[in-house]
């Protein structure tokens, strides 16, 4: 019987906090086994984020000695000490960086990999990305926020990156671009490369992508940039460098991405499972807490009380055409009508918005469509200032603009005045909008009629959702997580629960949690 194929990436990472997890699920679809990350001495929560998904990704972990040598060697030497760690354990090991993903156009990696038995070294070149117009870092997963890349044989995707035989390597490791070693070494589709030197790395021919590409989000925003500039070696500033041409230019934001649908299926469905892992992570760090330590942040991080301004607001009709006003003071107290002559706690309902299509939800993303039966169903809990949408059979769903993946998504919700809501994102507070054409945007900064939201259709809830909409009435305050921590409905709502505490509540919970509940579980 022969042995299971063993993979690793190893990576070289610096203050990638919020992109680690999108990077680290990509490759575990893939297939890879295990990540040799060395972390470059962040300055930010990365090796928090990294300890929160030890329990579920075989991570091993090292941090580098600081030193001030260019980053690129610091790199080589972590890569030689991979190799000499790890060497007699896996049987193929990839180089990337987390700014790098691989795309084999649906395949796993031990598929790929499995007819490849005289080859040493795989080179993949670049698919190189613009920033695409972002000014500042978009919300989500880089591989569905940055959506066109460069001409192929465009210069910087001549670049490389490899996975090797760890056994088979020459000589030690001195760029980051190719590995010398003793047997052939080919490009993707299994072509001999054409070098433009000795060392490789550079191909002197046309970029191939035949079998599989390297996706780098090398510039992801002027924001990305300017964050990146403060680390970088001065003649990484050189404007003929690939991260200044690239940042600066729009030649790589030219042609449009297309990936295996399994692929984003399958990722999805990672950051699901993902973010359950940090999840019970996040579970057990609060069961060592002492509720005082809780009161005393909750104190710290209270407001300190201040006579509001509250003005008459006189509204020109200019003001009001243009849609400079907002109507919204206060979420929440929404569907009263509904709560009239009636005992109930909550409804559940399917919803349409301005246009008269039905909010439903295809391959686990938010859509618009035209069917009467739609699996996304709201749930709203008499006067709260949250309402919480959830697939019909308890599916992990998304929304585009938004990219928590869960089985429940809790927005606040906004009361207008025609009856209908709004809701908008607890990262940032911007509404969801849709247009006549079926598309939808997560950016409104303020809801005005294609920012609506209607009731269609109230359903009668089972016992499953009686339970879940009890336990959100119920949890009024941290104190009940921690009486409570351990009961089903608390474990299945844990992070919807914490969104509608309030502020000082929510600083302090976040900061016991080490400041990482990021963008992909609120």
């Amino acid at each position: 019987m022969s042995c299971k194929m063993k993979t690793a990436i190893c990576l070289c990472v610096k203050n990638e906090e919020k992109e680690l997890v999108y990077w680290l699920a990509w490759h575990k679809i893939i297939g890879f086994d295990t990540f040799i990350i060395y972390d470059d001495c962040s300055d930010d929560k990365t090796l928090r984020v990294i300890e929160s998904l030890s329990g579920k990704y075989d991570i091993r972990l090292l941090s580098n000695f600081e030193n001030k040598d260019r980053s690129v060697i610091r790199q080589c030497r972590c890569y030689n000490d991979a190799i000499n760690r790890y060497k007699n354990e896996f049987d193929w090991i990839a180089f990337f960086d987390a700014d790098e993903y691989l795309d084999l156009y649906g395949k796993s990696i031990t598929d790929y990999l499995s007819d490849k038995n005289d080859v040493d070294c795989i080179a993949f070149n670049w698919c190189c990305f613009g920033a695409n117009g972002h000014i500042e870092r978009p919300i989500g997963p880089p591989i569905f926020a940055y959506t066109k890349h460069g001409e192929k044989n465009s210069t910087w995707n001549r670049h490389t990156k490899v996975i090797v035989r760890p056994q088979k390597i020459k000589k030690p490791i001195y760029q980051v671009h190719n590995i010398l070693v003793h047997g052939k070494t080919v490009l993707n589709n299994g072509q001999s490369p054409n070098w433009t030197n000795e060392h490789g790395g550079f191909v002197s021919g046309d970029v191939n992508w035949d079998k599989g590409r390297l996706l780098h989000f090398q510039s992801r925003s002027m924001e990305h940039y300017v964050n990146k500039n403060k680390y970088i070696d001065d003649v990484r500033k050189r404007k003929n460098d690939p991260l200044q041409i690239i940042t600066k230019g729009t030649d790589y934001d030219t042609i449009l991405i297309d990936i295996n649908d399994e692929y984003i299926h399958n990722f999805i469905m990672e950051l699901g499972a993902l973010s359950e892992a940090q999840k019970y992570f996040f579970m057990r760090n609060l069961k060592n807490e002492l509720p005082s330590h809780f009161y005393y942040l909750k104190d710290k991080f209270s407001s300190i009380s201040y006579d509001i301004f509250n003005p008459n607001r006189e509204f020109a009709d200019h003001d009001i055409s243009n849609g400079w006003i907002s109507f919204h003071e206060h979420p929440g107290a929404i569907l009263e009508s509904f709560f009239e002559n009636s005992n109930d706690e909550y409804i559940l309902f399917t919803m349409k918005n301005n246009f008269g299509d039905f909010l439903d939800i295809k391959n686990n993303k938010l859509c618009i469509s035209k069917e009467s039966n739609p699996r996304l169903f709201a749930l709203y809990i008499r006067g709260s200032d949250y309402i919480h949408f959830m697939d019909k059979n308890m599916e992990y769903i998304y929304i585009s603009g938004d990219f928590v993946v869960s089985r429940f998504l809790t927005y606040k919700v906004w009361s207008n005045k025609n009856g209908t809501f709004s809701i908008s994102n607890f990262k940032n507070g911007r509404y969801l909008g849709f247009s006549p054409n079926g598309e939808y945007t997560f950016s409104k900064l303020r809801a005005l009629s294609w920012e609506q939201i209607s009731v269609h259709h109230v359903k009668t809830g089972d016992d499953t959702i009686k339970s879940l909409a009890r336990t959100i009435k119920d949890c009024k305050s941290i104190n009940y997580l921690y009486t409570k921590i351990d009961e089903k409905y608390v474990d299945i709502l844990f992070f919807n629960l914490i969104k509608t505490f309030d502020k000082p509540s929510f600083l302090s919970i976040s900061f016991i949690f080490n400041n990482i509940l990021n963008e992909h579980l609120m």
